[in-house]
């Protein structure tokens, strides 16, 4: 109600939705919750988040020969919880919200069966009654696990690789592999060449359905681009058994920083002719990627063309050798093979 008295209340329930002068309001099950109220929606919204659940779960099963502090994931508050682990083997395993046996248990719905999530994650179904053993025999495998307590569901994906993705060559592929180190349980890189004015992030499976980005302290799934605060050469070592996904960076070496041009030109007969003040095609900066430029223009096959950052003959260009793509050189130009629109 408002304003301590009734001329004004709100009721009802989620599924005829909450109204002024509505019904009582009634949770499912007893507990500690939260509550947030939206009245700038229509119709009203109400959300009721348990806080009763566990800060941890602890996950004990054949992958680690039932010891519950060998697998901890870190809870939300809000009884979601994720990391990365391997899990499995003959008889399974269970979640529980101590390190015991003593305090109840959740494990697979007996009948139900595992169906497809979202982003390539496997989705079944828990119970803290009469329980059944999760992904009982099935190889010790690891992946990415999402628990959530408030929908009884448990999410997984395995993980066969991890890279660093970037700016570094366009976001076109990995730029570095990580190893996984099973004695830690962290993934690790060996002298790895970042500048700090590079942005990339961390994926898995070579793919964009599990990657991580944002504060190198505490990253998230689908999180903003990284960018260090100094260039070097550095060993990584990725921690992401529980959250919060971290990342540690000990520099073993200083990076020899190119000084990369803030502007690209194109010019010749392909694009115009040669006269930079009437002819010059100004290439865009491709974002987040330093030194990277591009331009899509429709080119004519036998006409020349070369490049430069500025518009003048200083410094103009037809070659970066090993790096060239898509067109050929001769006599000091580049060419096309054949007429058409070229990026």
């Amino acid at each position: 109600r408002f304003n301590h008295d009734w001329t004004m209340s709100l009721g009802g329930d989620a599924e005829t939705g909450y109204t002024l002068s509505g019904g009582n309001i009634a949770v499912e099950k007893d507990g500690e919750y939260k509550i947030e109220v939206n009245v700038d929606v229509a119709p009203f919204a109400i959300k009721f988040i348990n806080t009763s659940f566990p800060d941890q779960l602890y996950v004990p099963g054949s992958h680690n020969g039932w010891d519950h502090s060998k697998t901890v994931l870190a809870g939300n508050g809000e009884g979601q919880y994720e990391g990365f682990a391997s899990l499995g083997g003959e008889w399974g395993f269970k979640f529980t919200p101590a390190p015991n046996w003593d305090n109840g248990e959740w494990g697979f719905l007996k009948g139900s069966q595992p169906t497809e999530g979202e982003k390539g994650f496997m989705v079944y179904q828990l119970t803290d009654t009469d329980a059944g053993n999760i992904l009982e025999a099935s190889e010790v495998t690891y992946g990415k696990v999402i628990v959530d307590l408030t929908t009884l569901t448990m999410q997984f994906q395995p993980i066969t690789s991890v890279g660093i993705i970037g700016g570094f060559n366009g976001w076109a592929e990995n730029y570095a592999e990580l190893t996984y180190n099973a004695d830690k349980n962290v993934w690790t890189a060996k002298e790895v060449e970042i500048s700090k004015s590079v942005e990339w992030k961390f994926r898995m499976n070579d793919g964009w359905d599990v990657n991580l980005g944002g504060d190198i302290n505490d990253m998230v799934q689908d999180g903003p681009n990284i960018k260090l605060e100094e260039s070097g050469i550095w060993d990584i070592e990725l921690s992401i058994a529980t959250t919060p996904y971290k990342a540690t960076f000990t520099k073993a070496g200083e990076s020899q920083e190119p000084e990369l041009p803030e502007t690209m030109n194109i010019i010749g007969e392909a694009v115009g002719g040669w006269d930079w003040s009437a002819n010059a095609v100004e290439m865009i900066p491709v974002n987040g990627a330093p030194g990277q430029f591009w331009a899509i223009r429709d080119l004519e096959a036998g006409k020349g063309f070369k490049f430069c950052a500025v518009k003048e003959w200083s410094g103009d260009f037809y070659s970066l050798g090993a790096n060239d793509s898509g067109f050929t050189t001769e006599g000091g130009n580049c060419f096309v093979a054949e007429n058409n629109v070229y990026m």
